[in-house]
């Protein structure tokens, strides 16, 4: 989807001069993340430490080396909790 449809206000600041603040947006995110491991605790910990930004960032050996292989990544909220004017 054309991001610029969901928020409007990117197409008004292509139009010319405006203002620039500055913002501290605190923003929280839930992935469901589907593993295979030899059991929870391998599963848990696998996932806690090979996931960044929505991405498997494990490598092939980290897989060998702690028997794991995350299946699938799923954002299921992206929600912004808090903004923040910290400057003009």
């Amino acid at each position: 989807m054309n991001k610029l449809f969901l928020y409007p206000n990117l197409i008004n600041n292509k139009k010319g001069n405006f203002k620039m603040n500055t913002y501290k947006v605190s923003l929280s995110r839930l992935y469901n993340v589907i593993v295979d491991a030899q059991n929870k605790e391998d599963a848990k910990q696998a996932v806690e430490t090979f996931l960044s930004s929505s991405k498997d960032i494990s490598t092939k050996r980290d897989k060998l080396e702690y028997h794991f292989k995350i299946k699938e990544i799923d954002m299921t909220l992206n929600d912004v909790f808090e903004v923040e004017k910290i400057s003009e």
